[in-house]
């Protein structure tokens, strides 16, 4: 993923584009009405980077030949050049303009910096509730092949950045920010046992051993159910373990 644009607020750029939950366009404070080639060719330098413009007709326009793909990428420029100056164009290379704020870029940000266990972050986001808190899909509706691949990437990252701050949370006592994330997790992807387990072990750690046997015993049947399969052993032992220390 490309850094295309600051990662700080969106009024601090001269552009502001979203593209989770859905494409949106503000230039100079107003909304940019564009047509849907062009919004297709915003949203994949935002999310590819620096293309050439060969590169960029093969993504829009797979199944028309070079020429004709060419072309109609010069006539899609054209137009979005007629409403904003969102493209930035030299020689062969295309790109977002520097002054672009882009929601992906910061999401990205926030989940670099909690893979690295900034702990300053998750006391930041707690507080302003920042894009790894919310749940919005990438362009939910566009059904292109890069756009699925890229949603399905960010959903895991996602995943993975919510497991993260339900544990860095849980180290520091936070037991209800922690348990939010981490059933936002599960909300994610309930089959995702890394995302279960991290529930668990919340639930164990603040004595709340019924609660993790019921959320173990949810978690059983789902899979059983889905999937025909048994959690793994190493979830089994980590509730088997507490089952003992509560037999004592």
């Amino acid at each position: 993923m490309p850094a295309t644009a600051s990662v700080g607020r969106p009024e601090e750029r001269r552009c502001a584009l979203r593209l989770l939950g859905g494409f949106h366009l503000v230039d100079h404070g107003r909304p940019a009405t564009l047509s849907e080639t062009a919004r297709r060719l915003v949203a994949l330098l935002a999310l590819r980077g620096p293309m050439t413009r060969r590169r960029i007709a093969g993504y829009l326009w797979p199944e028309a030949t070079e020429r004709r793909a060419q072309g109609c990428l010069r006539t899609a420029m054209w137009r979005l050049g007629r409403d904003t100056d969102v493209l930035c164009a030299r020689t062969d290379v295309v790109r977002l303009a520097p002054d672009v704020w882009v929601d992906v870029d910061v999401f990205l940000s926030e989940i670099r910096s909690l893979t690295r266990g900034d702990r300053s972050v998750g006391a930041a986001l707690c507080t302003h509730g920042e894009h790894v808190l919310e749940r919005r899909d990438l362009l939910p509706e566009w059904d292109d092949d890069w756009v699925v691949l890229e949603r399905e990437r960010l959903r895991q990252l996602h995943m993975h950045a919510l497991e993260e701050l339900a544990t860095l949370w849980a180290d520091e006592g936070r037991w209800r920010e922690a348990l939010d994330a981490a059933l936002q997790a599960v909300g994610l992807e309930p089959l995702r046992e890394s995302a279960r387990r991290v529930v668990i072990g919340i639930h164990l750690r603040e004595g709340n051993v019924v609660e993790a046997l019921r959320h173990f015993d949810e978690y059983r049947v789902l899979v059983r159910r889905e999937l025909g399969i048994e959690p793994s052993g190493h979830l089994t032992k980590i509730i088997s373990a507490a089952c003992s220390m509560t037999d004592r």
